[in-house]
């Protein structure tokens, strides 16, 4: 019964052209299930051109400035050739890959016509993250880096036998590897690196010679790309990587008959989904800042390709995509740490640099390279991948300018609903807030969003304080996966105990919270806004949850209005760092970290205590996979409404911390 409630709130989702477009897809996959019993789809077409990459072989591996960076890769590659492996933040061993095979909870996927698969169903599969994530073939591209850099036939050799043993495994269409088109897009992306850096090893010829195995799984990757990319309610991210890998492919590899139909059909989607996908403020419209990096990634090597091959995406596509990579530099607090709203699955377009890099970095390198942009940038990180994916730019590694470093007090990103609040911007007093009011998501599924409106973050001498607590799971535990992205796990209000938002399964909300914003006040030392959503209309008494945020003098202020009418229960929460450890004394709670305290005055009209690990607060997700407890301060009261509830907040001392390490991205 619960299954089908599910159907009948995903099919509510999709519009009557969608519906049809699904309908036509069903079909197809019956002509190939069918063709494929035939084994009529075994047969590679021919190539109709050489293949003659434009890509140039000869970036630069010898000067100090990499060397840092080339060790730690050197070093992970080194863990792979021993069969040490790490995806998703767990780590284990195993002597034979196993590309069917979810490690981590010991199942094994059935290799069955791929189509008829459940992929989401944990007795069948597993948990299916873990299987694609080795299915992307990063591990791989990696190694081919550390071959490339030092010349060693072990990593080439290593290469090589994974790569056969995939295409042993994975027969055309079967098992869940073919069931994603966003995994086979992010696959062929590694596939061109590994190729291209291969191509002057003595075994190449094996894998991506004329005869080569990889050819035919490549070109069957691209081929059911272009016959079931995303449509509809699921074209958000997944287009994006999906036309990405289609057309990168394609490009670099335009060997079959079908190639140019291929590039021109993922170039013009391309180009018309950063239109649709990216506010004019330059911020992802999913509100999940790791995928805003995530598409990025993706454009970026796309429209990079396109230059290089003849074939340029437009002007207005280049100034959207380095819109979209200049505002990031106001969204890092000095100690480097990134947003956390909205959901992270830490995915990746491509790998080349050791995991524990921040990625933005040669995001960063390249953008100043091939964009103009004028962008900070470290000399110790990112540079070997900007040269291996970009060896045409120029790699000066002189100083550059911090488009962001003077000291402004706000920056407003209004269609996206986040405003910055700031003082003492990049120094060792500095106070980095976030504030929500914008929608939950992008399109009818608003499928990475949280529901988190109204919430707010603090990050104190570039050290997050009040933090958003992740996204911990998405597929396998289905109450931590509701609890990270519902409203408890926010620092906003709840009533009565529910989501803001109403969830119809783990990647949809069906009946969304509308937020509006009543006020925005400019102050001598801060600034202050005014917002409101309707999440709760749908309860007796037709609530409204207003709040106040005001950041003026180190200080923070914050007043809700619970409008409405009725006795409801209303609970007030806020969640702090692992880093801070945190007491109610009196009508205070006060927070310390190493170097530095927050006093909270807290209202005497609500009840107040602290949950650490408990069963519905008190959680921290540091990156996907990863759980720990951490001090949450919650305030509950049942209430008549209306209810005004008032807390201040006072920084009292700040500096800079030791370990940052807290929600940045690797």
């Amino acid at each position: 019964m619960r299954k089908w409630k599910w159907y009948f709130r995903r099919l509510s989702a999709m519009n009557n052209k969608e519906i049809l477009q699904r309908l036509q897809r069903e079909l197809k996959k019956a002509k190939y299930r069918k063709n494929i019993f035939k084994q009529k789809y075994l047969k590679l077409p021919r190539f109709v051109t050489k293949h003659n990459d434009l890509w140039k072989n000869n970036f630069q591996i010898n000067d100090n400035n990499i060397r840092t960076e080339l060790n730690s890769l050197l070093f992970e590659s080194n863990l792979y050739l021993g069969t040490i492996y790490n995806f998703l933040n767990k780590g284990y061993y195993t002597a034979k890959i196993d590309w069917n095979y979810d490690d981590i909870n010991f199942k094994n996927a059935p290799l069955e016509f791929a189509f008829d698969i459940n992929y989401k169903d944990f007795n069948i599969v597993g948990d299916i993250k873990n299987i694609w994530e080795k299915n992307r073939h990063q591990h791989l591209s990696l190694v081919a880096v550390a071959y490339k850099c030092t010349k060693d036939n072990k990593y080439a050799e290593y290469i090589k036998d994974q790569l056969i043993s995939w295409v042993e495994q994975n027969p055309i269409l079967y098992g869940v590897n073919w069931a994603s088109p966003l995994e086979l897009g992010i696959r062929l992306i590694s596939w061109v690196w590994i190729e291209r850096l291969l191509r002057d090893w003595n075994g190449y010829d094996q894998l991506f010679g004329s005869k080569g195995l990889m050819w035919e799984p490549i070109y069957w990757h691209q081929k059911i790309i272009s016959d079931f990319y995303s449509i509809g309610s699921s074209a958000n991210n997944h287009l994006i990587g999906e036309m990405a890998g289609l057309y990168i492919s394609s490009t670099v590899w335009p060997i079959f008959k079908e190639s140019e139909e291929w590039r021109k059909l993922s170039a013009d989607i391309l180009e018309r989904e950063i239109e649709l996908q990216f506010f004019d403020s330059g911020l992802n419209k999913e509100q999940a800042f790791s995928y805003h990096l995530f598409v990025i990634e993706f454009l970026l090597l796309a429209a990079i390709e396109g230059d290089r091959f003849g074939k340029p995406f437009s002007n207005k596509y280049k100034l959207k995509l380095r819109k979209a990579i200049e505002i990031i530099p106001f969204l890092i607090d000095t100690g480097n740490n990134l947003p956390n709203y909205g959901d992270s699955d830490e995915g990746l377009a491509i790998l080349l640099h050791p995991k524990k890099f921040p990625r933005i970095n040669w995001i960063f390198w390249i953008a100043n390279m091939w964009l103009s942009s004028d962008l900070p940038v470290s000399n110790e990180q990112g540079l070997l991948t900007a040269r291996i994916i970009y060896p045409e730019g120029c790699v000066s590694i002189a100083k550059l300018s911090n488009i962001c470093s003077k000291d402004v007090k706000f920056h407003i990103f209004e269609d996206a609903g986040l405003y910055i609040f700031t003082q003492n911007r990049y120094s060792e007093k500095e106070i980095f807030c976030t504030f929500d009011a914008g929608p939950i998501g992008y399109l009818s599924l608003a499928a990475h969003g949280h529901a988190d409106a109204l919430s707010f973050t603090l990050s104190v001498g570039g050290l997050p304080v009040i933090i958003d607590p992740g996204t911990y799971q998405y597929n396998v535990d289905l109450y931590w996966r509701n609890y990270f992205r519902g409203t408890k796990a926010h620092n906003t209000i709840n009533i009565d105990d529910l989501d803001q938002s109403v969830s119809g399964g783990p990647f949809l909300w069906t009946k969304k919270a509308n937020v509006q914003v009543l006020n925005w006040t400019e102050l001598p030392n801060g600034a202050s806004i005014t917002a409101q959503h309707d999440g709760y209309l749908r309860l007796p008494g037709r609530i409204i949850h207003q709040r106040t945020f005001t950041l003026d003098n180190n200080k923070i202020e914050i007043i809700d209005r619970v409008l409405g009418n009725g006795n409801h229960k209303v609970e007030w929460r806020l969640h702090f760092s692992p880093h801070c450890k945190a007491e109610i004394i009196d009508n205070q709670c006060l927070v310390s970290w190493n170097n530095g305290k927050l006093i909270i005055d807290l209202d005497t009209r609500l009840n107040w205590l602290l949950e650490y690990g408990g069963t519905n607060a008190g959680w921290y997700s540091e990156g996907f996979n990863l759980k720990q407890p951490i001090y949450t301060l919650i305030g509950y009261q049942n209430s008549m409404l209306p209810l005004e509830i008032g807390c201040r907040i006072k920084v009292i001392n700040s500096g800079t911390s030791t370990d940052n390490s807290i929600g940045k991205y690797d």
